[in-house]
């Protein structure tokens, strides 16, 4: 994963609010705005508490 790739998801997250409700939106936009959801973008995501 690139430093961009690592600003797109950080970028995202905030967009989102850092809510672990809109996990689904925070994926779907890494996917739209990168092109490829990879296994490091995902473990890139943040872990929300259970």
């Amino acid at each position: 994963m690139t430093e961009q790739d690592a600003a797109v998801i950080a970028r995202i997250v905030e967009e989102h609010g850092g809510d672990p409700h809109r996990l689904m939106d925070i994926v779907r936009g890494v996917q739209e705005q990168t092109g490829y959801l990879s296994d490091d973008k995902c473990q890139a995501t943040p872990r929300f508490p259970h």
